[in-house]
């Protein structure tokens, strides 16, 4: 009424009976000519139901500002020119500051300029891509750097337009610092590795105070460590006295006063009991307390970490690290590491005192028993050094191992990678060294045994000397073969001992000669009889053995001179273990040598000729053609053979007949084309990729289809012991055939089974007597006299079998066992079908043997006759196809 007009003025009206009303309303005076107002035009909204969303909608932000206040996570707004439109409380705690003055702001304007620059360039990449990124971002307050991970990404409108960014960011700093503790731990454990690799292949005759202080000096190097200590009980133990004391900063060794043992000793009694005694703070440790006066205090030692050492099973003192400066933790690796230490100088000592006992033992005898004596002694010494170190060297080695285990779980570098490999490499010489041991075992203990079997000398020798061709080509050497054509190629022998004796002799000449050639030469000394006697030799121009070395060099651990285990490695085994093999074979190994200019090792070995047999002829077979007799109806048959020279075979039986044949490569095929289709009869190779023969033959067997199940199936194998043959029948097949088959009783079988009325007959193919090389009477009996086939086939074996025989070769240099198996199988099944019978039973012995690891040196020898046969066969193969093109 006073004139005034108001807009949407909102009022709360309450009712008699408490009901609420919220309404709006807008108002204007009424006035007449003369401008007096006369009344008022009002218009009044209820506006209860908006108050109530409204109401509704400030909880729910007050509720949402709440989450992100009290998350842990720092999040926050922006607009495109970088200015805050909203931030968190960990946003302010996080960057100590408040919102007003965050708000409106860029990071510019309340950071500084080397912070707020990664920021603002990580804002613009996420305008750039238009979508979300993870970015790690830094932040220092107060001398204390953080690191974050925060995530930002586009706010958008309707139109897809951006109009600003969101981020949420984490701290991670504590997870950064154990990643880069992470690091630095694998770094030390591989530091502690090498070390104990490196001194546990110290020379044994290296006196016993320069032993230890060189264990001491490494020690103190790796720990980083000023004063490293060995300490001994006295006999009634009580005392401790100083044996070597190390100073790293002066490289040098200093003497020590003993310490008593207290009444109450608490630090004798921890070392005792417990083997290990960690103390952060040797000056206040209740285990080393009582030192502090008298021995740590007057040196500076503010830390130090004590191990036991055992001594014939008892502990008889300690190795002591101790720390000078700052006070200092001791890790659970490095405490495992200082026992490991402890155990190689219990070695160390054992071994000194081992020696000292022999040379004072040896003074007290005179001239004919001191010598007689001392070689006695001296391998019964070394029995005992050989049982006391396998069992000491338990605790570096369980080291060695746990750690290598500890690196394997851990993220490497290619550094790194590299220094593991190192390790394996090295764990892969002590094995050579531990079965160079057990083979000694074995002979000294007359466990030895030599198997028989025909063998190729010359195709043995070419077989270990290609084992040396990396090597060779390394070291730019030259291997030279003479072999006496003379020495028939099927003699009577163990190949394995024969190879193992080689590889020792061609290896050591590899080894120690460093340029120029080593030959390797035979001869036929004579023949009595069916026995041939052969010589062997291995010549080399390595660095050469003294004269009065000569008769050291085949005892045991014994290598020429002090420093050439340590320059070549090795064990001084094999020559021992290689004189013994020749000499049980009734043979003599020689050595003939000098200085700078090489070595010729030579031994002696009889052989038995072995019995003749027929052979398969080259020149083409007389055959006899045999009529396919009628079947009742055509055969539908499935084939599973992964070998394309079988599937050809087989389809070419049936290639004039009515039969349909399907191939499956794999057993995993041959499952699903029995489910889709129904077969009369299934040939099954037994070995096939993804799923062998057998197991396919299972599954089908447990199909619900009753037809499809009880489908009659074919084992077609190349090699079938009792054994195998129970196994196939347990496995549902109904019979086998090997390979190379008859092509007629493939056919009878086949019709057998199939109930198709065909009545069997005899198969009396013949085969010529001449050479035992290969036949290629199978493949043209099997194609009719189909020339053009033939040649077909054998030009896929002349590519196939030169490749598959090198891939067997360099997985038996890998000493890939599953390899050796595979490769062995599938050249097996190349050669088949021209019928090479003694390197068929070659490959299935490989292939037999590959299951076993401790068969190698069989696998050696019987690839090194494989190998020729397969040589000695590709030309005349070739030049046979040759013949037969020209005469079609």
């Amino acid at each position: 009424m006073q004139g005034e007009e108001f807009n949407n003025q909102e009022l709360l009206l309450k009712t008699g009976d408490n009901v609420v009303t919220y309404i709006s309303i807008t108002a204007r005076p009424l006035k007449d000519r003369k401008d007096l107002v006369i009344g008022a035009v009002a218009v009044v909204r209820d506006i209860t139901q908006r108050k109530q969303i409204q109401v509704e909608l400030d909880i729910a932000r007050q509720q949402l500002q709440d989450i992100m206040d009290y998350s842990t996570a720092s999040i926050f707004a922006k607009d495109l020119d970088g200015r805050y439109i909203f931030v968190n409380k960990n946003f302010e705690y996080i960057y100590k500051v408040k919102k007003v003055k965050v708000i409106g702001h860029t990071d510019f304007e309340f950071l500084p300029r080397e912070e707020a620059l990664p920021l603002y360039e990580n804002d613009q990449e996420v305008f750039r891509v238009g979508h979300d990124l993870a970015f790690e971002e830094k932040l220092d307050r107060d001398g204390y750097p953080q690191t974050f991970i925060t995530i930002k990404y586009p706010l958008k409108d309707n139109d897809g337009k951006i109009y600003g960014l969101c981020g949420i960011s984490t701290e991670i700093t504590e997870r950064k610092a154990a990643e880069e503790a992470d690091k630095e731990r694998v770094a030390q454990m591989v530091k502690f590795q090498e070390t104990l690799l490196n001194l546990t292949s110290m020379e044994i005759d290296l006196p016993l105070d320069d032993k230890l202080k060189a264990i001491l000096a490494k020690c103190a190097e790796v720990i980083d460590v000023e004063r490293c200590g060995i300490w001994f009980f006295t006999k009634n133990k009580e005392e401790i006295y100083p044996k070597i004391i190390y100073r790293k900063s002066e490289n040098d060794t200093v003497s020590g006063k003993p310490i008593k043992k207290t009444p109450d000793s608490r630090y004798f009694k921890a070392l005792e009991n417990f083997h290990t005694i960690d103390a952060h703070d040797a000056l206040n440790d209740p285990r080393t307390a009582e030192l502090a006066d008298g021995y740590l205090i007057p040196l500076g030692i503010t830390s130090t970490l004590d191990v036991a050492i055992r001594l014939g099973g008892e502990i008889s003192g300690m190795l002591c690290f101790e720390h000078i400066g700052n006070k200092r933790s001791w890790s659970y690796e490095l405490q495992v590491f200082s026992s490991s230490i402890a155990g190689i100088v219990a070695l160390a000592i054992e071994n000194f005192e081992r020696l000292k006992a022999e040379k004072e033992l040896h003074e007290l005898n005179n001239e004919l028993a001191k010598a007689k004596t001392a070689a006695e002694q001296s391998n019964a010494a070394k029995d005992v050094f050989l049982a006391s170190m396998s069992h000491e060297i338990r605790t570096p080695l369980n080291a060695i191992i746990g750690f290598q285990q500890l690196l394997k779980e851990t993220d490497l570098s290619e550094e790194q990678h590299e220094i593991v490999s190192s390790i394996d490499f090295a764990g892969r010489n002590l094995l050579v060294i531990i079965n160079d041991i057990l083979d000694l075992s074995k002979i000294e203990a007359g466990k030895v045994e030599f198997l028989e079997s025909e063998i190729n000398v010359a195709g043995i020798i070419r077989s270990v000397i290609e084992l040396f061709e990396q090597k060779v080509k390394e070291k730019n050497l030259k291997i030279i073969f003479y072999h006496d054509p003379t020495i028939p190629p099927g003699l009577m022998g163990d190949g394995a001992r024969l190879s193992q004796i080689l590889l020792n002799l061609i290896g050591n000449a590899v080894k120690f000669t460093e340029k120029g050639e080593i030959k390797v030469i035979t001869h036929l000394l004579d023949v009595k009889g069916d026995y041939f006697s052969c010589l062997f030799e291995v010549e080399d121009t390595g660095i050469g053995i003294p004269k009065e070395k000569l008769v050291r060099i085949f005892e045991r651990f014994t290598q020429a001179e002090a420093d050439t285990t340590r320059r070549y490695g090795g064990t001084g085994l094999g020559l021992t273990i290689s004189r013994h093999l020749i000499e049980l074979q009734g043979g003599t190994l020689i050595v003939k040598s000098e200085p700078g200019k090489g070595s010729v090792f030579s031994f002696k070995l009889k052989f038995k000729k072995a019995a003749d047999k027929d052979g398969i002829a080259l020149a083409t077979p007389e055959r006899r053609i045999k009529s396919i007799p009628e079947v009742v109806k055509p055969l539908k048959i499935l084939l599973a053979e992964d070998t394309i020279l079988n599937q050809n075979l087989i389809l070419k039986v049936f290639q004039k007949t009515k039969h349909s044949v399907d191939i499956a490569n794999n057993g995993v095929e041959a499952i699903e084309k029995v489910k889709l289709n129904n077969y009369d009869i299934i040939l099954m190779d037994v070995q096939m990729p993804l799923m062998d023969g057998c197991q396919a033959t299972e599954e089908i067997r447990k199909l619900k289809d009753p037809v499809k199940s009880k489908v009659p199936i074919v084992a077609l194998t190349a090699f079938v012991s009792k054994s195998e043959e129970e196994r196939y029948r347990r496995k549902g097949m109904d019979a086998y055939i090997t390979k190379p088959f008859d092509k007629e009783n493939l056919l009878e079988t086949i019709y057998r089974l199939t109930d198709s009325g065909f009545i069997s007959f005899n198969s009396n193919s013949s085969m010529d007597k001449g050479s035992d090389l290969f036949s290629l009477s199978f493949l043209e009996e099997t194609s009719e006299g189909d020339t053009e086939f033939v040649i077909k086939m054998v030009n896929l074996i002349l590519d196939e079998a030169p490749d598959r025989l090198d891939k067997l070769k360099e997985a038996i240099q890998e000493r890939d066992y599953a390899a050796i198996k595979t490769h062995a199988h599938k050249l097996k099944n190349i050669i088949i079908p021209v019928q090479m019978e003694r390197a068929k039973e070659l490959t299935t012995a490989i292939e037999e043997n590959s299951r076993n690891a401790g068969n190698m040196q069989i696998i050696v020898s019987h690839f090194a006759e494989l190998s020729e046969i397969i040589k000695s066969v590709l030309e005349p193969l070739r030049k046979r196809i040759e013949l037969m093109k020209h005469n079609s």
